[in-house]
């Protein structure tokens, strides 16, 4: 779906962290395939947990790891680094 003047609409996803589906399906394409995963990597999840349906069912909807990454299984999730 597109926003105005053509360019992508971006939805809210998690309210309390202010998390778009963007960076959601960001944390995804980098290999997070679970909410823990993407809690952790973009903070999606980590309030009241509304959400947690809403970002199960966009890593349901992702393709597999091992078709994302030609079958190595190896994870791609980069923890957020502590200051």
């Amino acid at each position: 779906m597109n926003g105005r003047y053509g360019v992508p609409a971006t939805m809210i996803v998690c309210l309390c962290e202010a998390v778009s589906d963007r960076e959601i399906k960001g944390c995804i394409e980098r290999g997070c395939r679970s909410l823990g995963e993407v809690r952790r990597t973009c903070g999606a999840g980590r309030g009241c947990g509304a959400c947690h349906s809403m970002v199960r069912e966009m890593i349901d909807a992702a393709p597999s790891l091992s078709e994302s990454v030609g079958g190595s299984g190896v994870s791609l999730v980069q923890e957020p680094q502590q200051a």
